[in-house]
C-alpha cells in the first residue's frame, strides 16, 4: 500500500468518529436537590416519534442535567421514557430538554420546555408528554410544483 492509500484510510477513520459521537453521558445526582417531579415522555423528531428502547431523553435546568431516561419501556405501540426530574427551588425552574437519538448518534434540542413544580406529573403511559424538537405546521400551501409551509 502506498502511502497515498494509508493517507486516505486515515482520514477516512478520522471522519467517521468526528460525524458518529459515543451516546451522551447525561447523569445527575438525586441527593443533590430537595424535590422532584416526573414525566412520562416520548421523543418526537421532526414530527416523528422515535421508536427504539436506546434513544434518550434529558431533562436540564441551565444547561445541566436534572434528569435523564432511555426510552426502553414499550407500552401501546410508543417507546417511553421515564423521567424524575430534580430540582432544589419547589418550583418556578425552566425545564428543557434533549433527545438523543440512537440510530443517527444525533443530539438533538427540544422546544418543549416547562416549568418545575415539586411532585408534578407530566404525562402517563396512555396519554405521554411529548418531547419534541420542532412544532407541527400550523397552515400549508399546496401548488403544482412546491409545497409551502
Amino acid at each position: 500500500m502506498n502511502f497515498k492509500h494509508y493517507i486516505l484510510i486515515t482520514l477516512a477513520f478520522l471522519l467517521q468518529k468526528i460525524s458518529f459521537a459515543a451516546a451522551p453521558t447525561w447523569s445527575v445526582t438525586p441527593s443533590s436537590y430537595q424535590y422532584s417531579m416526573t414525566a412520562t415522555a416520548v421523543a418526537n423528531i421532526n414530527c416523528a416519534e422515535l421508536a427504539n428502547p436506546s434513544n434518550k431523553i434529558g431533562a436540564f435546568v441551565s444547561g445541566v442535567c436534572r434528569g435523564v431516561s432511555n426510552t426502553s419501556t414499550f407500552v401501546s405501540g410508543k417507546y417511553l421514557a421515564s423521567l424524575v426530574i430534580y430540582s432544589s427551588l419547589s418550583s418556578g425552574e425552566t425545564v428543557t430538554f434533549k433527545i438523543y437519538n440512537s440510530v443517527t448518534d444525533v443530539v438533538t434540542d427540544a422546544v418543549t420546555t416547562v416549568s418545575f413544580q415539586d411532585n408534578a406529573t407530566f404525562g402517563v403511559s396512555s396519554s405521554p408528554f411529548v418531547v419534541l424538537n420542532n412544532n407541527a405546521p400550523t397552515t400549508l400551501s399546496l401548488s403544482n410544483s412546491s409545497i409551502l409551509e
